[in-house]
């Protein structure tokens, strides 16, 4: 993923759209765009979906995924985005309950067990935040 987040600051650059250096919360103004480009390509996604369309489900997904590593490139999160992914995916498996067997809603849905716990991001983004500002004291 690193080369594609590399791609996406450059893209950045040339563009010359905002990258934040460590991870902060951007302009409202900012996130609403980055919001808005994600919905159109998820719309983009359900209607190569619904007309069975793999090349345009490719390109769909392969757009949310651009368009979200611009998100993070903004947030400054790109330095701690995998370590994030990581959290998200052990905290994912904790839906596997000690028997090994997985609770799904009827829809396919995975449920969360009585042994599921929530990834711990606060952890990653003060530990980040603590790499470039050792006096910051983050409220999470």
């Amino acid at each position: 993923m690193k080369k594609q987040q590399e791609q996406r600051k450059q893209f950045n650059r040339v563009m010359e759209l905002p990258t934040g250096k460590f991870p902060q919360l951007i302009e409202t103004k900012r996130w609403e765009l980055q919001r808005d480009m994600l919905i159109e390509e998820v719309e983009e996604y359900d209607e190569a979906c619904r007309d069975k369309d793999l090349v345009k489900i490719a390109d769909a997904l392969g757009d949310i995924i651009y368009v979200a590593l611009g998100a993070v490139a903004e947030h400054g999160i790109q330095g701690c985005i995998e370590e994030i992914l990581d959290e998200i995916q052990r905290s994912n498996m904790s839906k596997v309950q000690p028997n090994g067997t997985v609770l799904k809603a009827k829809n396919g849905k995975v449920m969360k067990p009585s042994n599921y716990f929530k990834p711990d991001i606060a952890r990653i983004i003060k530990n980040h935040l603590n790499l470039h500002y050792s006096h910051t004291k983050l409220e999470v």
